[in-house]
């Protein structure tokens, strides 16, 4: 299948044009779309080959966060919750050393598909833990 690329940066994610969480991993997967073959007769040379569907692209996040910094993930609990009938646009926006954006990549009517909550070990609470969650997303494009 398809080779995820890892970026050591940081990265936000916008939706409904609102920046909802700053993340430190974001995994951007190969994107892919169907190939259709169609044959002419019985002949195995005479075939064309057109793109079809867009593939589902699913992309994880993940957040580390320590005790009490939990209200930036209520909204995409809240999200994970609704189901997939709440499909929203957004971005995820690669990040700069100093914050500011450097590009991003707009997505269309996605929902949030997988999500997991925090753990924090109570043992030793200088540790953050991470929050996870999975967009899968209809359609993405990419503006620089």
């Amino acid at each position: 299948m398809a080779q995820n690329v890892e970026f050591n940066c940081n990265w936000a994610v916008e939706v409904d044009g609102v920046v909802e969480i700053k993340m430190e991993t974001c995994e951007l997967p190969e994107i892919g779309r169907t190939l259709k073959e169609t044959r002419t007769g019985s002949d195995k040379q005479n075939f064309s080959t057109s793109t079809g569907l867009l593939e589902a692209i699913d992309i994880p996040f993940g957040k580390h966060i320590r005790r009490g910094e939990i209200s930036d993930i209520k909204v995409f609990w809240d999200w994970w919750k609704a189901g997939d009938t709440d499909k929203r646009d957004g971005a995820i926006i690669m990040l700069d050393q100093q914050g500011n954006e450097v590009y991003r990549h707009p997505f269309y009517s996605a929902i949030c598909s997988r999500i997991k909550p925090p753990s924090f070990n109570s043992e030793d609470e200088s540790e953050p833990a991470t929050f996870t969650f999975t967009l899968r997303v209809e359609d993405i494009d990419m503006e620089i």
